[in-house]
């Protein structure tokens, strides 16, 4: 029953997608949108309805069983990715193999060979075809997928065509399994191999399995069960190596079996299997990268940077002296986590070398303290060949600072960009250059080959790398070949107000930087003759089509500084590696535990603060009590004066005549002798 899905002029082809933000789900659906006609409803959870990507018509909210059954009767193509939706690909399959179908229906599911994992007596001298599938044995996690694959495989009828792809490792974009790998690369670390590495793992690049179902599912194969899988047969010893080779350093770190097992999501790295391409062979369209991992890696690497953006930046920082091209390269250094290229910073470098270049730069240090232009050039191009800068940029200080020093440190870009002037004039001629006939005819060809590829439905022809989207698409010559600068800052100002600043800077950072004002006046006035006229480096750039930034330095540097962020851009990678982030945590650290001592030596201070204001304020109080008590006792003794007085006239003579008498008389009752008047 092979041939293609039928589909009268006009009939609009409905697809439904099951989740369209995977790896593959975004590679079908960038496919799809090539279709004319092709209608794509996308499976989400109802809180990610209204964040779908661009390109899909419907949403259809999992979690809606009525509106998931009228999707799957809408939809002419079912796509079902099994990894994390096998229920949900049974519970659709159920469904449709028992509703009544009035039009035919393809179903198709995209499986992964972690199904044949534990194959008993697999090895990498097994191969294994599609006819072998009723042996194939799952991993424990992928037991639902697997009894998925085989319910889906069942349920073919009448109107409803049923297949399984099972595809291999997927790679490819921004990575998904291999990102891990690619990451470490990039930062410059090794590159980790898990096991021993001789494992050989079946692999598909995203491209070309999208290609596989999309066709699966209009050209209608006979065969049922479709391993999706190149050529390649690569180890993952061979995947680490050649990674780190192309993107990192080239160093592989071997990840013993302890470290392996408590690893996350390294299953699929882990297989080892052996497999044979067989009905997606005969499929109507042009393989991406049918050779494999190894033999595409460099169209696989620039993938990675585009999707990642991940390209390097390249900056120049350019003006006369006190301009502040250090300051300003020093804070983009560390906003952008890129490499601050100082000259004395990289010919110290190069001196402290025991190589033969290193021998030379101190034999030539020590007849002038100032390096030949030429010994300067290498030591320069030497700091961009290292892979801090290849990966992730620079930044250039000062340097260079004439056409022929920018024409030799980037020589390949210098030659291949054709200067402004010169492609006018052709232009203007009427001719073209060499470069341009070999693009336009590169096009061509793809506009022939599309044509060519172009079958029911309106679909265009697969792109590869070299094609990619207008993100990722470069032309052979704007495409980088060289660590060429693609953001060109020149800083200015007025004399007086360099002069000025020049002034103002501390009296040993002056000595450092051999800036005394004789010094400096004879640079600046030798800068300013070199741009007579016209920043002349500037001019030299703008010919190469690259856009220069002015920037006048007399504004706020605050003000300055952002408008310096506005023209390069976001950064373009992961933010600051492991150990940066490291030292940024124990910075932190060390700096909340500074605040924290500050608090508890304040918060001690105030205690003891407090503390002698209370007890001045008890002493005070104490003092105020004790001459309080002392004006009472005066104002009491002052009060008991005329008592005193009535009674030392009144009382006491006679009290006192009185006791001599009883004294004298002794009588039996002395009170009563004492109140008798005499």
């Amino acid at each position: 029953r092979s041939g293609r899905l039928a589909g009268g002029e006009g009939h609009t082809m409905r697809v439904f997608l099951s989740q369209p933000n995977t790896q593959l789900g975004a590679t079908l659906l960038a496919r799809l949108k090539k279709r004319k006609g092709w209608e794509v409803s996308a499976m989400c959870p109802e809180a990610e309805a209204s964040k779908l990507p661009r390109g899909v018509s419907h949403a259809v909210v999992e979690e809606n069983i009525d509106s998931m059954h009228r999707a799957l009767l809408y939809a002419d193509i079912v796509l079902f990715e099994l990894h994390s939706k096998a229920k949900e690909a049974k519970a659709a399959i159920q469904y449709l193999s028992q509703a009544t179908l009035t039009t035919e229906k393809v179903f198709v599911c995209i499986s992964s060979t972690l199904t044949w994992a534990a194959a008993a007596g697999s090895s990498a001298e097994d191969v294994l075809t599609e006819d072998l599938y009723p042996k194939r044995k799952p991993l424990l996690s992928h037991k639902a997928c697997h009894a998925a694959e085989t319910l889906i495989r069942k349920a073919r009828k009448t109107n409803l065509l049923t297949y399984v792809v099972c595809a291999g490792l997927i790679y490819g974009g921004g990575e998904d399994v291999l990102h891990p790998l690619f990451k470490e690369a990039w930062h410059g670390r090794p590159v980790p191999c898990y096991g021993p590495g001789n494992n050989v793992i079946p692999m598909i690049h995203a491209t070309d399995l999208a290609n596989i179902i999309l066709h699966t599912a209009t050209e209608r194969p006979e065969t049922q069960y479709l391993l999706a899988v190149d050529n390649g047969g690569h180890t993952l010893q061979e995947l680490s190596e050649v990674i780190a080779r192309k993107l990192g350093s080239g160093k592989v770190e071997m990840v013993d079996e302890d470290t392996t097992a408590l690893s996350k999501n390294v299953e699929s790295l882990l297989v080892n299997l052996r497999m044979e391409m067989g009905a997606v062979g005969e499929l109507n369209f042009r393989w991406q990268h049918m050779e494999g991992f190894v033999r595409s890696v460099e169209a696989i690497v620039e993938e990675f940077r585009d999707h990642r953006n991940l390209h390097p930046l390249r900056i120049i920082l350019q003006g006369p002296p006190a301009s502040g091209k250090t300051f300003f390269a020093e804070k983009l250094a560390s906003e952008y986590t890129l490499t601050h290229i100082k000259i004395d910073e990289a010919v110290n470098e190069a001196r402290k070398s025991s190589d033969k270049f290193g021998e030379e730069v101190r034999a030539a240090l020590e007849k002038d303290p100032r390096l030949p232009s030429g010994l300067l050039l290498r030591v320069i191009s030497n700091e961009l060949q290292t892979l801090r800068c290849i990966n992730q940029g620079f930044i250039l200080d000062g340097y260079p600072q004439t056409e022929k020093e920018m024409a030799e440190l980037f020589p390949i870009w210098v030659k291949s960009l054709p200067r402004e002037s010169e492609k006018n004039k052709r232009d203007a001629e009427g001719g073209k250059s060499q470069d341009d006939g070999e693009e336009e005819d590169e096009e061509d060809e793809n506009e022939e080959g599309e044509g060519e590829d172009e079958g029911e439905g309106g679909e265009a022809q697969d792109e590869g790398p070299s094609s990619g989207s207008a993100r990722g698409r470069r032309s052979a010559r704007n495409k980088p070949s060289s660590n060429l600068p693609e953001n060109v800052i020149f800083l200015d100002s007025p004399d007086e107000v360099l002069k000025e600043r020049l002034l103002n800077l501390p009296e040993a950072q002056l000595k450092s930087a051999h800036s005394d004002e004789e010094g400096f006046t004879r640079r600046l006035k030798a800068w300013r003759d070199m741009n007579a006229t016209e920043v002349k480096l500037a001019s030299f750039f703008r010919d190469y089509n690259v856009e220069v930034f002015m920037v006048d330095s007399v504004e706020p540097w605050e003000t300055t500084y952002e408008e310096m962020k506005l023209y390069i851009g976001p950064p373009h990678n992961y933010g600051p590696p492991p150990e940066v982030i490291e030292r940024m945590k124990t910075e932190a650290e060390g700096r909340e535990a500074e605040r924290q001592a500050l608090l508890a030596a304040e918060k001690e201070e105030q205690e003891r603060k407090e503390l002698r204001e209370r007890t001045q304020r008890q002493e005070r109080e104490e003092q105020l009590w004790n001459e309080l008590k002392q004006q009472e006792q005066d104002l009491l003794e002052t009060r008991s004066i005329p008592l005193r007085k009535y009674l030392m006239d009144n009382v006491i003579p006679p009290l006192t005549e009185g006791m001599i008498k009883v004294a004298q008389l002794r009588p039996e009752d002395p009170i009563d002798f004492l109140v008798r008047p005499y």
